[in-house]
């Protein structure tokens, strides 16, 4: 399966997110697959592979992610979770890669969580 077909298929058909990007863990962090539309900024990204080394670093900064600024509500199970009025963020980091996934209204954040975690889990698995 190609990286692009992890985000569509994966995460966004699954129900797990709107918009998603899978991007490398290691620096520069370049963006392996994103929904389109959907457009990470090196800074950002780079800000959010220094704060999943330390987790409790969202908590003073939030996390951004293109361009749009979420509230940090909780690192739990490899999963940083964020609001931003009735959407949010679900963030996870297998080996290689981060799996960046933004839902609108409509997708309840247990469902985002759940989906982004297991592809976490499956890179992981296969080495990624």
């Amino acid at each position: 399966m190609s990286w692009q077909a992890y985000v569509d298929q994966s995460i966004v058909s699954a129900g797990g997110a709107h918009r998603a990007a899978i991007v490398s863990l290691a620096s520069p962090h370049g963006v392996w697959a994103t929904s389109q539309g959907f457009q990470p900024q090196p800074q950002e990204l780079q800000q959010i592979a220094a704060n999943l080394a330390n987790p409790a670093n969202f908590a003073a900064t939030g996390i951004t992610v293109a361009g749009q600024k979420y509230v940090f509500l909780r690192n739990a199970d490899n999963l940083v979770m964020g609001k931003k009025g009735a959407g949010g963020i679900t963030i996870a980091k297998s080996d290689q890669a981060i799996i960046i996934a933004v839902y609108d209204e409509g997708i309840p954040p247990g469902a985002s969580a759940k989906v982004v975690g297991a592809l976490a889990d499956y890179l992981k698995s296969q080495g990624y």
